[in-house]
């Protein structure tokens, strides 16, 4: 019994040496995943939405559209006969579209950051979420070890008790019978 109480002690070190690297690599990867979720949140948050790409190219078209109108209008107004004011009203009117337009992209701009922080937020609460369980895990392991550990060495005890209380009883019937 003895000698299985002290196996087992060695297979609980082995045990716990790998359980240890593991968490470990565990602990590693979630790292790497909350510094690449920062990096991402960083350039993507912190970067003016109408520098992307496709609101660049609503509003090249847009003024595409705008100065084509624009052309159209004047060459209206020389063959009917419209007033330089007429012009410069359909001018305002397109510029206060683009202006709208503009607006709208900071309006989407504001959600697509709000969205941003939502995705950002969740994935980090995600990996806190995973190194809550991996350090629940190590207590619980070190609590089962622990108890393992002492219900071996009761155990372990109980043997070395009940080998010295044979070996006693032993010796008083053997000097018993002598005397």
């Amino acid at each position: 019994m003895l000698l299985q109480t002290i196996f087992s002690g060695i297979m609980a070190g082995v045990q716990r040496r790998r359980a240890n690297a593991a968490n470990e690599k565990a602990m590693k990867e979630l790292e790497k995943s909350e510094s690449a979720a920062d990096t991402l949140f960083n350039s993507q948050y912190y970067k003016d939405y109408t520098d992307r790409a496709d609101v660049q190219a609503l509003f090249n078209n847009f003024r595409k559209e705008q100065k084509r109108q624009t052309s159209q209008n004047r060459k209206m107004a020389a063959l009917s006969g419209g007033t330089q004011e007429s012009v410069a009203a359909m001018q305002k009117s397109s510029s206060d579209a683009l202006a709208d337009t503009y607006n709208n992209a900071a309006a989407i701009g504001a959600q697509w950051k709000d969205s941003v922080l939502n995705s950002y937020i969740n994935r980090k609460s995600a990996i806190q979420d995973a190194k809550y369980n991996i350090y629940q895990n190590n207590a619980n392991s070190y609590m089962s070890s622990a108890a393992n550990m002492l219900n071996n060495a009761s155990e372990g005890l109980k043997t070395f008790d009940n080998f010295w209380s044979m070996s006693a009883l032993n010796q008083s019937k053997g000097s018993g019978g002598k005397s």
